[in-house]
């Protein structure tokens, strides 16, 4: 009958970063132990320490000669200008605030700045409730924009496209923006009619037709008189 084998459980211990003043009492204590196979290795290891950079002017000054340009700005403006030359962001509210002290800048809320020589833009007045928008202000030209786009339609056989309209606009020094409203206006007056997006038709022949004017009722006038009694006219009476 085969014998059984002995089982033996055994652990693998390993450590890290150990001292190098501490390798001889590690390695003894372990001999002492019965613990022969050790492997170590030596890792060097080079710790370098960042260096604060050192500028020839202050954050302050350099943010002074850049403000000349950016009458008004953002504070994060300012950071991302600080950084590209290299220096840290925690140094630019240090550098606004002296400029602020300084009388350079003026702090307008919300992380907004603007030099103190900038005058203050008012801001836009308020329209009244119920005031009436203010009247379109039309190109006074001979051509009126409708007539206009009735010409040009009735050029090109009476069909045309909004954006072929925009660009005869456009050469004839017309406001294209008015466009809109003008086909509108005409097609409101029965002038023109939408067939698809974007395209019109002149309408033909739809001219309003003028109301008659009433004749004026003819009056006879009075037999001329003499001396209070009419006078007969002798070839009437004859023919009555």
């Amino acid at each position: 009958m085969a014998k059984t084998p002995d089982i033996v459980e055994v652990f693998n211990f390993g450590a890290r970063n150990v001292p190098k003043e501490l390798v001889g009492s590690l390695m003894a204590a372990c001999n002492r132990l019965g613990i022969s196979e050790i492997t170590f290795d030596l890792v060097t290891e080079q710790h370098t320490y960042k260096q604060k950079q050192r500028h020839e002017t202050s954050s302050a000054t350099a943010l002074a000669s850049w403000v000349k340009d950016h009458p008004t700005f953002k504070a994060i403006e300012a950071v991302k200008y600080l950084e590209s030359q290299g220096r840290t962001r925690g140094s630019t509210y240090p550098a606004l605030g002296e400029l602020v002290a300084a009388g350079v800048l003026k702090k307008l809320g919300e992380g907004n700045y603007a030099r103190t020589d900038v005058k203050q833009l008012t801001a836009p007045t308020k329209k009244a409730k119920g005031a009436k928008p203010a009247k379109r202000q039309l190109d006074r030209r001979e051509i009126s924009h409708g007539d206009f786009v009735l010409r040009t339609a009735s050029r090109n056989h009476g069909r045309f496209s909004r954006k072929t309209m925009i660009t005869h606009f456009e050469k004839d020094g017309r406001d294209p923006t008015s466009i809109g409203w003008t086909l509108n206006d005409l097609i409101a007056k029965k002038l023109l009619k939408r067939v698809n997006e974007g395209e019109y038709i002149l309408l033909r022949g739809n001219t309003t037709a003028k109301k008659p004017t009433a004749k004026k009722p003819t009056t006879k006038k009075p037999p001329p008189q003499i001396n209070g009694a009419a006078v007969i006219d002798q070839a009437s009476a004859t023919e009555a």
